[in-house]
Parts: structure tokens; C-alpha cells; sequence
């Protein structure tokens, strides 16, 4: 896993710093500290473990991790983590490079003080050109676009940075991959998608300046989906604005039939809206909740702790419910269960497990896409 990042200018934040450049140094308060430490890491604790994971798969002289086993953070291992990390190594085996995994770079194209660690990069060259290979493992729920994805643009410029040689303005490809195993998305868990390095300058452009903004001394804030994860929105007046003015607006009914275009435009401002909304609520939850354990009362929130599911008090206790049961004629036990396909198949032929699974259809979902669907759909068609 990659260590603690020396870098005020983190890439994996840059989706947030691009947009709002306050959010650099607001995260450094001690509201924003609060919110970080009493909000809910869980998505980002079981992504940690999925990237732990993944890094032993690939090492063939290590121990590899097993179901069950908890990681550094404290996670422990699921079915589900352990499948998510053996698709990321097995989407990146069939590229069949030696790839760099995270590794630890600088920036100074963007920034002095600019820096990340990519999951994973590699550079080749193919018959016509040669290509830069970025790949990112995202372990939540969010779907994830693959461009324009400013933490990997960044990551791009950061690689190209510490190893110059791979470098070509005119002739280099890159191509950016994000693995998301555990999200919905209309093109699966794994996006692709081939840029011209020449087509990211204006992209790169554009986090140099937003850099140097968020490290000058008068960085503007500015609300919109970046607030989602910020630590410091709690704290923000910006954001405790943009949130007020999406409550309420009062007028008089009138029922009418809305066109398409209408409907589509309603929902994507709607959406923003509830988003925006969402972001400042969590973040004042997480200070009521420091102040209420601090012994600060409010007039209509308290910490109450909520009943928890009955579990055996351990397995002593669990053992001699199972002789009960016998005695009285019932069986206790929990019945054996085959590990996942996935699984299945690191021991088991192939022809077989593909004989005795199927790949279940999804539920049908309204899901939202940005201007670039029909690009994304034509990318793979080459011109003549």
C-alpha cells in the first residue's frame, strides 16, 4: 500500500483542488481533521484492504492472502474483497507488461509541492506508436469516469516527470485504465480509454494553474460535486450556502406535463442539489457528534446507541448450542458452501467452472452519462 504522501498537492485529490482550490488549505483545519476522523471510512478503509490484497497476489514469493485474513487497517477479508482484488491483478496480467506499482512520484510539471502514487503504470511500444499505460484500482461504489479523470491525467504528467525518456510529444499514446469491480457502470468494471499525449497539454495546463492557485495565499472556494468527500465542508461557508439555497423555494402549484429535454435538465439539477445537500449534512453530523461526546447538548440530537444483531459469545459457546441442537433433534449447523467462481477456478478447469456458472443480468437502473457517451462508444474505431 502507498505510504503517507509528503505532498501538500495530493493527485488523488485533484478532482477536488481543480475545481475548488480552498479545499487545499481548508483541509488542513481542525474541523476538517474532526470530520475526517468521526466520518464513515468504510468504503475507503475496504478499498485500502482490496489494494493490500492485490499487492500480495502479485507477489510470488510472498504469503497470498486468504478469505478471513484482516489487513494492516483492521479490515477483514471478505469474499468480496479478496474477488475485487483478483480481477484488478488479472485485468493487468493481460496486458502482459512488467508494471510499476506504487511507486511514489513528484510533479514538478504541475508543482513543487505536487505529487502521488499511481496504482500502477507501465510504457511499451506497439507497432506504431508507443503507450503509456496508467491504471487505477477504485474499490468503491461511485462509478468512476476514465476521461477526463484528473487524478490520472495528473499521475500521467507525474510518470513522464520521473522517467523523461518515455517522453515523445508528437508519437505518445496513453492509455488510461480504471478497474472498479464493485460499481455499476454501462461499460463494466473495467474503462479504457487511449488519449494522444499532445490532446492532455490543455489538461495539464489546467491543473498547473489550479495548483498555483490553491497554493497562493487567496485560494477561492467554490461548491459543487468535489464537496462530496471533503473533509473540510463542514466548516465551509461556501458550501453551508450552495446547501441553504437548495432547501426550499415556495410558489404556487400548477400541474403540467414536462418535454424530455425538461425532465432530463430537472433531474441532472436536482441531483447535483441533493448531492450538495448530502455533503453538508454528513459533514455537520460528524462535528454534532464530536461536540454531543464532548458533553455539548442540542435541542434535537442526541448519540444513542442502536441494538446490535445477537452473536454467539464465542466459539465455546457456539459448540455447545451445536450439542443442543443434537440432543434435541436439530441441526445447528451451518451448511458447506463452494467459494466463488472466481476462486474456483485458480484450482478447478476452466471449461468446467464456465459449464457450472452464469453471469447473472443485472437490475435495470436509470443511470447518468456525460457529454462524452458517443466519443467513449466510437473510441476503439481507428481512423484510416
Amino acid at each position: 500500500m502507498a505510504e503517507a504522501s509528503p505532498y501538500a498537492l495530493r493527485l488523488s485529490q485533484a478532482a477536488s483542488w481543480v475545481r475548488c482550490a480552498a479545499s487545499v488549505p481548508m483541509q488542513r483545519t481542525p474541523q476538517a481533521a474532526v470530520v475526517e476522523s468521526l466520518g464513515d471510512n468504510t468504503i475507503r478503509e475496504e478499498g485500502t484492504a482490496i489494494h493490500w490484497v492485490a499487492e500480495r497476489l502479485d507477489d510470488p514469493f510472498g504469503r497470498r492472502p486468504q478469505v478471513g485474513d484482516v489487513a494492516p487497517n483492521g479490515v477483514t477479508i471478505t469474499d468480496e474483497l479478496f474477488d475485487s482484488a483478483e480481477f484488478y491483478v488479472e485485468t493487468l496480467a493481460e496486458y502482459g507488461a512488467k508494471w510499476h506499482i506504487e511507486e511514489q512520484l513528484s510533479a514538478p510539471s504541475i508543482h513543487p509541492n505536487c505529487g502521488g502514487t499511481p496504482d500502477a503504470f507501465c510504457c511499451g511500444a506497439t507497432q506504431y506508436y508507443n503507450v503509456l499505460i496508467v491504471a487505477d484500482l477504485k474499490g468503491g461504489y461511485r462509478p468512476i469516469e476514465v476521461f477526463p479523470n484528473w487524478q490520472l491525467i495528473g499521475y500521467a504528467s507525474a510518470i513522464l516527470d520521473n522517467y523523461p525518456e518515455w517522453r515523445d510529444d508528437v508519437g505518445l499514446m496513453i492509455e488510461f485504465v480504471i478497474v472498479q469491480p464493485r460499481a455499476y457502470h454501462r461499460d463494466g468494471p473495467v474503462r479504457k480509454q487511449m488519449v494522444a499525449f499532445r490532446d492532455l497539454l490543455p489538461y495539464i495546463d489546467a491543473l498547473r494553474m489550479a495548483a498555483s492557485i490553491a497554493m497562493g495565499e487567496h485560494a477561492p472556494a467554490i461548491a459543487g460535486p468535489q464537496c462530496d468527500d471533503c473533509a473540510a465542508r463542514v466548516g465551509c461557508s461556501v458550501c453551508h450556502a450552495a446547501g441553504m439555497r437548495a432547501l426550499e423555494v415556495s410558489g404556487e402549484p400548477d400541474m403540467h406535463d414536462l418535454p424530455v429535454a425538461a425532465i432530463d435538465y430537472e433531474m441532472l439539477r436536482l441531483e447535483d442539489a441533493a448531492r450538495m445537500i448530502e455533503a453538508r449534512l454528513t459533514g455537520l453530523q460528524a462535528q454534532a457528534a464530536y461536540l454531543i461526546r464532548k458533553g455539548e447538548q442540542f435541542p434535537h440530537y442526541a448519540m444513542e446507541a442502536g441494538k446490535g444483531r445477537k452473536v454467539w459469545i464465542d466459539e465455546q459457546a457456539e459448540q455447545a448450542a451445536i450439542a443442543m441442537g443434537d440432543l434435541l433433534g436439530a441441526n445447528l449447523r451451518k451448511p458447506a458452501k463452494a467459494v466463488t467462481p472466481l476462486q474456483a477456478a485458480n484450482v478447478l478447469p476452466k471449461e468446467f467452472v464456465e459449464s457450472y456458472t452464469q453471469q447473472r443480468r443485472g437490475e435495470l437502473k436509470l443511470v447518468r452519462f456525460d457529454g462524452n457517451r458517443a466519443v467513449k462508444a466510437f473510441s476503439h474505431l481507428k481512423k484510416d
